[in-house]
């Protein structure tokens, strides 16, 4: 079976495992869209073209003097990168500009949220950023384990800092038992079990092909993710559940009796209780210990 044609509303993507391969699939487009009276944006600056072409490879020598692909008898534009279904799509596969890029929108968010409800107790405030600030669109395209994605679990943590008023330096262990809710890294994986699910239960026999194929193989970002998220769960089987109930970001068990203090010192500070003896320098050094030394 060869997948070479993919279509969305009005979104068409060639893919073509030659540059003349590629050639004969656009001049077939270009006839079709000569006998239906339509025409494709082409243009040799890729900022005013939305025809693009992109050539997927890690072999940078691969990607340099390459003829121009031809439609409607004007050369098309060899880019980098390109924007397709929201998602930045790179050369290499990596997709690091699109997790730096919806990680900038999630600080974004987040900025607003704090600024506009600042006096939300905490459990609301998670409500509203678990709602407004997670979608993170296309995160089942990205590898989960990378430094990029790593670099979003840690704005999450600075998120949970700042919503709870606790310390910066607060161990990253504390993130998840003081805000009540799942972790971001949890979120993401569970949101790739889902994803693996629902192309398994597709109807279209080509995405189940694809699918399997790429579940099978590690070398792929969805086999890659599911191998480590596996390994994270030890011997628990793969399933969204045990994802959601054991899966954590950074786990000290022996430390989670800190967490109580915290918490009824963050409940002192915000004057919902009373601590005799102690004034709030005392109770501001109490949490700094609590949430940042060793």
């Amino acid at each position: 079976m060869f997948v070479g044609c993919l279509g969305y509303a009005d979104d068409i993507m060639l893919l073509s495992a030659s540059r003349t391969g590629l050639q004969e699939m656009v001049s077939i487009c270009e006839k079709y869209a000569k006998r239906k009276g339509l025409m494709f944006s082409t243009n040799p600056d890729s900022v005013k073209s939305k025809t693009k072409c992109i050539i997927f490879s890690k072999n940078k020598n691969e990607r340099v003097n390459v003829s121009p692909m031809y439609l409607n008898g004007d050369p098309l534009p060899w880019v980098t990168q390109l924007k397709h279904l929201g998602n930045i799509m790179e050369c290499d596969n990596s997709m690091k500009i699109d997790c730096q890029a919806k990680r900038g929108i999630f600080i974004g968010k987040v900025n607003s949220l704090l600024q506009e409800f600042h006096f939300v107790k905490p459990d609301s405030m998670f409500r509203l950023l678990n709602i407004y600030t997670t979608s993170f669109y296309g995160s089942g395209l990205w590898d989960l384990y990378s430094p990029e994605v790593e670099k979003i679990y840690k704005s999450w943590n600075v998120t949970v800092r700042r919503a709870l008023d606790v310390p910066y330096r607060t161990h990253r262990y504390l993130i998840e038992p003081l805000s009540g809710c799942s972790h971001l890294k949890t979120m993401l994986s569970s949101r790739t079990l889902k994803f693996k699910e629902t192309l398994l239960s597709s109807n279209k026999l080509a995405v189940k092909l694809l699918a399997h194929l790429a579940i099978g193989d590690k070398g792929t970002v969805l086999g890659k993710n599911l191998c480590m998220i596996q390994r994270d769960l030890g011997n628990q089987p793969l399933s969204v559940s045990n994802v959601k109930k054991s899966l954590k970001y950074c786990a000290e068990e022996h430390q989670m009796w800190r967490v109580s203090c915290i918490l009824e010192l963050l409940q002192v500070g915000s004057r919902e209780r009373v601590l005799d003896g102690f004034n709030d320098d005392d109770v501001t050094n109490l949490l700094d210990h609590l949430c940042c030394i060793s």
